[in-house]
């Protein structure tokens, strides 16, 4: 893939070359000259050999093998609540909160 990038990088480089041509032209009276004409003709084409290096390399990339995917670590739903989970209390701590609570609710 790194080829196909450096390919886009070059051609990307050549449009805007052509392009200054074509604007340079414009300005000077709206036809090119013999010189840019051949510059303008020899980017184009090199732009359309690169855009058929492209295709290749994109047809040589093979698709219909299946990708591989490395299984990540499975995580349990324990480790993945990290909030604490309050303890059990006593049987004789909660007889007596609840023993205070009555004894509120009755006054």
């Amino acid at each position: 893939m790194r080829f196909i990038a450096d390919l886009v990088h070059e051609k990307k480089q050549l449009v805007e070359k052509a392009e200054a041509i074509l604007q340079e032209a414009e300005k000077a009276g709206g036809s090119l000259t013999k010189e840019q004409e051949r510059q303008f003709n020899r980017y184009t084409d090199k732009i359309k050999s690169i855009n058929e290096s492209i295709d290749e390399e994109l047809l040589n990339i093979r698709t219909s093998e299946p990708i591989l995917i490395t299984p990540q670590k499975a995580v349990s739903p324990i480790e993945e609540s990290k909030t604490p989970v309050p303890k059990a209390v006593s049987k004789s701590f909660r007889g007596d909160v609840l023993w205070k609570r009555n004894c509120e609710l009755k006054q």
